[in-house]
């Protein structure tokens, strides 16, 4: 996965510095192995790109930790979204869900 392919399915802005884009796609692809329990011998499938960029995006916006869902100013307020051990959002999660290889044993 490329910068440039991150950019345009995550729609980032093409002012953002690829440097910092490529810095992330090893830890999202990584975290991807791990998840889903395999590792895509042939690079991660075309299926998983558009996930793998929301991932990266996700990085960038310096939410990992924290998600945020929604603020207000007056009498602030701070609602959180959904997150599974403080990893990512629990919709990118579930996205992945698909590709998870199960353990299947037979009797």
């Amino acid at each position: 996965m490329t910068a440039g392919e991150v950019k345009i399915l995550a729609r980032i802005e093409p002012e953002i510095n690829d440097t910092l884009i490529e810095a992330f796609i090893p830890a999202v692809e990584d975290f991807i192995y791990r998840y889903t329990r395999d590792n895509f011998p042939f690079g991660i499938p075309e299926a998983l790109k558009l996930i793998a960029a929301r991932m990266v995006k996700y990085n960038l916006s310096n939410n990992i930790g924290t998600n945020i869902k929604s603020e207000s100013l007056a009498d602030y307020s701070v609602t959180y979204g959904e997150s599974v051990n403080g990893s990512y959002p629990a919709d990118i999660l579930r996205d992945l869900e698909p590709f998870v290889k199960r353990d299947l044993k037979f009797h």
